[in-house]
């Protein structure tokens, strides 16, 4: 089982909670190379949601 998804593979959402330094470090590359503006989409990246 891998750690960061906490047994929910597949759901990348649950990396907003449990790696939010991944996700920032993706946000960075992307500034990086000259992105104005990135987004994240975190709307299933709460307990209630992750809890399915």
């Amino acid at each position: 089982m891998d750690v960061d998804f906490e047994g929910h593979e597949g759901c990348n959402e649950i990396l907003d909670v449990t790696r939010p330094d991944v996700v920032r470090s993706v946000h960075d590359a992307y500034f990086a190379v000259g992105c104005d503006a990135v987004e994240t989409n975190t709307f299933g990246s709460n307990w209630a949601g992750l809890s399915e």
